[in-house]
């Protein structure tokens, strides 16, 4: 049952995200109501079709890991969350290293702190190479997100593993990222 802490944060997270998506496309679409006047008419721009587009497309892929989440949930008991549990799976989905979920990352990280969080990334850093399907997620951004690491300290960790702060770590060399993961291991607790 310790898990379905986490699951509920991972939830709470994915519709946050939801609702973000969902009031970029109804931006675009503002105009449109079904008070409209019988005189109006509304255009879009290429660009605004492309926004809606893209921002679907999110949606539905959110909808989807919000309904596998649901579906996991208990129906019948009621749910206790702590943070020692949620900790702890946060924990556990860093250091296994084989989630392909950045978006789940980024939350783990938010969770934990540096002490806990800088090895438990490190060790699945080394432990496979699930980060290579962490698009758009930059390599000082994931090392900045873990509580108690400043934007300097995260600087510091990633320019002494010889990359930039703003790399992608789906595009980085295996070779760079043993160094991150040394790095994570050396500023644990410095």
């Amino acid at each position: 049952m310790a898990d379905e802490g986490w699951k509920l944060l991972r939830l709470a997270e994915l519709l946050r995200a939801l609702e973000r998506r969902q009031d970029r496309a109804l931006r675009v679409l503002h105009r449109l109501d079904p008070r409209m006047r019988t005189s109006s008419a509304v255009t879009l721009r290429a660009a605004q079709v492309k926004i809606l587009k893209r921002e679907a497309f999110e949606i539905s892929q959110l909808a989807e890991q919000i309904d596998a989440l649901i579906d996991g949930l208990p129906d019948e008991e009621p749910v206790a969350i702590s943070y020692e549990d949620v900790r702890a799976s946060a924990e556990r989905l860093l250091r296994h290293g084989d989630t392909l979920d950045a978006r789940a990352v980024l939350l783990a990280a938010r969770t934990l702190d540096r002490s806990t969080g800088l090895p438990a990334l490190a060790a699945g850093l080394r432990a496979g190479g699930a980060y290579t399907s962490w698009d758009r997620t930059t390599v000082g951004g994931l090392v900045g997100a873990f509580r108690g690491v400043s934007p300097q300290l995260a600087r510091r960790i990633v320019t002494a593993a010889r990359m930039a702060p703003g790399a992608e770590i789906s595009a980085c060399h295996p070779d760079e990222i043993a160094q991150l993961a040394d790095q994570l291991d050396l500023h644990a607790t410095r």
